[in-house]
């Protein structure tokens, strides 16, 4: 657990560092679509957006719909923590 902690934190240290303009859209801990949506919601196209502590099956579905693919996308090995950069969804 804390080398996942350490490997996300470090993650979104460096994404941080080159992104100064960048604010962070935060998904934390839901366990259900509808909040997870509703979250995503509320945040803009360019965020960083990170999630811990999601089942894979949230995660991967964060991936497929949020995230932009031609940036970079980190994860854990269980999906459950993750960075990315959020896409334009309208």
């Amino acid at each position: 657990m804390f080398k996942k902690l350490v490997f996300v934190l470090s993650l979104f240290m460096t994404t941080c560092i080159w992104s100064s303009e960048s604010t962070i859209c935060k998904i934390e801990d839901s366990n259900s679509r509808s909040g997870i949506e509703k979250i995503i919601k509320s945040c803009k196209p360019g965020e960083i957006l990170l999630w811990r502590k999601l089942s894979t099956n949230f995660s991967l579905d964060l991936i497929n719909n949020y995230c932009h693919r031609e940036k970079q996308i980190n994860v854990t090995d269980n999906y459950a923590y993750g960075v990315c950069t959020l896409i334009d969804k309208s």
